[in-house]
C-alpha cells in the first residue's frame, strides 16, 4: 500500500511529503540545524510553537535565518 503524498514548495523547490506531515518534518528536508530560523508558510510567519501542525497541500514554505540586532 502506498502512503498518500502531497506537494509542497520549500525554499523554491518542490518536494513530495507524506500526507499529514508537519512543518517540522518538512523542514528536516533541509538537513541543517533548525535553531535560529524564521519560517513562513504562504507568506505568513509561523512561530516555532506551531511547527508540529500538519501542513496543507501546495504550501509555499520559506526559511530565513533569524538575525538579532538593533
Amino acid at each position: 500500500m502506498t502512503t498518500p503524498t502531497l506537494t509542497i514548495t520549500l525554499n523554491g523547490q518542490q518536494h513530495q511529503v507524506a500526507e499529514g506531515s508537519t512543518l517540522a518534518q518538512a523542514l528536516a528536508l533541509l538537513e541543517r540545524p533548525l535553531e535560529q530560523l524564521a519560517v513562513s508558510v504562504n507568506q505568513q510567519i509561523v512561530p516555532k510553537s506551531q511547527w508540529q501542525q500538519a501542513i496543507e497541500p501546495n504550501a509555499n514554505i520559506q526559511v530565513f535565518h533569524a538575525i538579532a540586532g538593533g
